[in-house]
């Protein structure tokens, strides 16, 4: 049995056994197939399957809303009463019953039965590995093995996380482009222009590639500046890949950072379902799917006292899907967002948010937008949209807002608009006689150059929008 530790990759060059670059691999690692050459095999499962399916539906059944239809293969009147369910595999089900029951055709029957099966089984493999995350929850962590307890002052000694994913780590100075490191390891030079590869792994649509950082990495306050990650054709991508429930990030700024990667994108977090505190990211972050400045997929995390001025782009090709790209966050899923704001260009296709692009089944609250957005369908000043809702994946806004003028956008899925002079105004964020404002924030006035570090949230009245206590002074 291959163990865990040894799926780690023992050469920091080859940074996945799953992409066709990648050099060297100890022998443990190399157990997924390329996602590019994997891609056309599972695009031919999932179409063969419905082609099935569609010629059983059209030779078999026409089910209509409570109409009497006449089957060619039985020539017998059949008369359906029920919800139009020509287009559902219980509709596949019960006609099939209903033929079964026909005695002259029995045989018949039970081979379109069982090409309904074989069929079936073909869709849920091929959906099992499209580009497409498996609904449900992600499956237990594994034990990622020892861990020390790591002081970072290097790249070198940031890069020792990913071996360590259990420990609980501190940032004693801030690291950039000219920190011991950099060139090999997080620069534009690294891994054959690659750059950084995230701490952790995990892929949505691999659930046997998943080390999850479990620790705990606390920047005291320092910065990690001029991070560089290019890597379009990989999913999960930013300085973490994953951070798991019971993992915490706090008191960081990740400055100047270019990521760029597929599906889950984040400048901080590609994927979150544990906790990033104070922290904060500027730079450009591009991606196809679920791209955020801070965060790429919030899964059941919470995102708290944080923001992003990052520039923010996802496109995923085909035009048709959607994009889910925030400013903050890519896509919030049943996860928590709060006391928080984003203030870059936010730019994408469809669901594209201020803070949030695509909000399934979360909770957002005291948060507000005051940059730039561009989409063509579901693009909201605060958030995009709810793709996945339904009765009850309902998510919930409350005292939130985004700037009209700013953003030039006039509607959103949750939150109020204001004016710019609105947004810096202590009163739209104290006053409950404000429109959109249910319970007053935690904020307090301020003179120019002064913090107020016993309220969660300052202003200079009528010249800045709000900011965090522990920001430095805009």
């Amino acid at each position: 049995m291959i163990s865990l530790a040894s799926l780690r990759l023992k050469n920091r060059s080859c940074v996945s056994a799953r992409c066709p670059n990648a050099r060297s691999c100890d022998a443990a690692t190399v157990e997924h197939a390329p996602l590019s050459t994997a891609h056309p095999i599972r695009l031919f499962s999932l179409a063969t399957s419905m082609l099935v399916l569609w010629w059983l539906a059209g030779s078999l059944l026409y089910l209509g809303n409570g109409t009497t239809i006449t089957d060619t293969f039985l020539n017998k009147n059949l008369t359906i009463v029920s919800y139009n369910i020509a287009m559902s595999i219980k509709g596949h089900v019960w006609g099939m019953k209903m033929i079964v029951n026909c005695r002259r055709h029995r045989y018949l029957a039970r081979g379109g039965i069982f090409l309904v099966v074989v069929a079936l089984t073909a869709g849920m493999v091929g959906c099992g590995l499209l580009p497409y995350p498996i609904p449900g929850p992600i499956p237990p962590i594994p034990d990622p093995g020892p861990s020390v307890d790591l002081e970072i002052r290097t790249w070198h000694d940031l890069d020792a996380v990913r071996d360590n994913l259990a420990g609980n780590h501190r940032l004693m100075n801030s690291l950039n482009a000219t920190t011991p490191g950099y060139d090999e390891l997080a620069g534009p030079t690294a891994d054959d222009g690659r750059g950084w590869y995230p701490l952790g792994d995990w892929d949505p649509y691999d659930h046997h590639l998943y080390l999850a950082f479990t620790g705990t990495f606390d920047g005291q306050g320092y910065e990690i500046a001029d991070l560089f990650i290019d890597r379009p054709g990989d999913n999960t991508m930013g300085l973490f890949r994953y951070v798991s429930e019971v993992a915490v990030v706090k008191n960081v700024g990740l400055v100047n950072a270019t990521v760029t990667g597929g599906h889950y994108v984040g400048g901080l977090v590609a994927l979150l379902s544990g906790t990033v505190n104070n922290c904060y990211s500027s730079g450009n972050v591009t991606g196809e799917w679920a791209v955020g400045g801070l965060v790429g997929a919030n899964h059941g995390g919470t995102v708290s006292k944080c923001y992003s001025t990052s520039s923010v782009t996802g496109d995923r090709p085909g035009g048709f899907h959607i994009d889910e790209v925030g400013g903050l966050v890519g896509r919030n899923r049943r996860g928590t967002i709060e006391n928080s704001y984003a203030t870059g260009i936010v730019t994408g296709n469809r669901y594209i948010g201020g803070l949030v692009g695509d909000d399934d089944g979360g909770t957002i609250r005291n948060c507000y937008f005051s940059g730039s957005l561009a989409g063509t369908y579901a693009v909201g000043g605060l958030v995009g949209g709810g793709y996945h809702r339904t009765s009850d994946r309902w998510f919930t806004v409350s005292n939130s807002f985004w700037d009209l003028q700013v953003s030039g956008i006039e509607e959103s899925d949750g939150g109020t608009a204001k004016t710019t002079t609105e947004m810096m105004s202590t009163a739209t964020f104290t006053d409950t006689a404000t429109e959109g404002l249910v319970e007053p924030w935690d904020l307090v006035a301020v003179a120019p150059g002064d913090t107020n570090s016993d309220h969660i949230w300052n202003i200079v009245d009528g010249k800045t929008y709000p900011f965090l206590s522990w920001q430095s002074v805009p």
